[in-house]
């Protein structure tokens, strides 16, 4: 489905007017819709903005969620290479067997 947007607005999508083409193309549309389409049915400007503004409260946090949880991955590698070498270091070992601990790590 396509549309056509007339008074595109990131910031207030209750302000948009959409007129939808019934015509199917491959790929997903760039954004979401759902606000338009509560607008259509009669749902009160007001409403349409506070579910707006919650929908970009709610994708800021998900992106930061995903970052802060590549940060944690990224974090629980260090420390289980430390206990390694913890483990490791923790008994004697010959120049040999220090030489392929540094090769591994």
């Amino acid at each position: 489905m396509n549309f056509i947007i007339e008074n595109e607005n990131d910031e207030d999508p209750t302000e948009e007017d959409i007129i939808v083409l019934y015509n199917l193309v491959d790929g997903a549309c760039k954004k979401s819709y759902g606000f338009f389409a509560a607008k259509l049915a009669g749902v009160p400007n007001a409403i349409v903005k506070d579910a707006s503004s919650a929908g970009k409260l709610l994708e800021e946090q998900q992106k930061k969620f995903k970052e802060n949880q590549t940060k944690l991955i990224a974090a629980q590698k260090h420390v289980q290479t430390l206990q390694k070498l913890r483990e490791l270091c923790s008994r004697e070992m010959n120049v040999i067997e220090i030489t392929k601990l540094i090769e591994v790590l």
